[in-house]
């Protein structure tokens, strides 16, 4: 559990402070300690295979932005 002074105190930093600091403690994790499961590694290979089966189908960032947008 994260202290909740600690909390409060990280909470009161800017937003880009805290996100240097969401930065930093991602880039401390060792993630090769932590694997992925069954589960994301199939879906991380179905998603390689269709990019490796047909490369330029898909969105443009623009229009995922736009839907974003509109809430969609």
């Amino acid at each position: 559990m994260v202290d909740p002074v600690l909390m409060e105190q990280a909470k009161g930093l800017s937003v880009e402070e805290r996100l240097a600091i969401i930065g930093e403690l991602w880039d401390s994790i060792d993630h090769d300690a932590r694997p992925v499961s069954s589960a994301v590694a199939a879906l991380v290979g179905d998603r390689v295979a269709e990019a490796l089966t047909d490369p330029l189908t898909g969105r443009s960032w623009d229009e995922i932005k736009a839907d974003w947008h509109a809430g969609r």
